[in-house]
């Protein structure tokens, strides 16, 4: 019985760990990306990886096809990232939103890019 709660214990111990708040030092390494969507109308599609550094810089490095040759697209953004994981990025470059979301582990999370008549939906994995 004394096994059964210990074990039940460790468990709640590691579930509150794994759900701390998030924050912009919090999100840190690398992460998948795969989007689809619009850009000027045409429907595309997006790969590539995203580099957290916990300080507020996002490196990218991206496949973009829209129905042509893929285009290696990469980008510097400054981002932020809310108590509730939620987050946003802005391209230093190009002044492009990206805006996310990620579970409390900072495991996987959706992403969402958007600009005039442009909308891309995605997914975020930790490698």
């Amino acid at each position: 019985m004394k096994r059964i709660i210990l074990t039940a214990l460790l468990a709640c111990v590691s579930v509150s760990v794994a759900q701390a708040a998030c924050d912009t030092k919090s999100l840190k390494g690398s992460y998948e990306i795969a989007a689809t969507g619009l850009f000027n109308g045409t429907n595309c599609g997006l790969i590539g990886v995203a580099n957290f550094d916990g300080k507020g810089t996002m490196t990218t490095t991206t496949l973009q096809g829209c129905g042509g040759q893929p285009v290696n697209n990469n980008g510097t953004y400054s981002y932020n990232v809310n108590a509730n994981c939620m987050g946003n990025a802005t391209n230093t470059g190009t002044g492009l939103n990206v805006y996310f979301v990620l579970n409390k582990a900072l495991a996987v999370g959706s992403i969402f890019f958007s600009s005039t008549g442009n909308i891309t939906f995605g997914t975020l994995i930790k490698q």
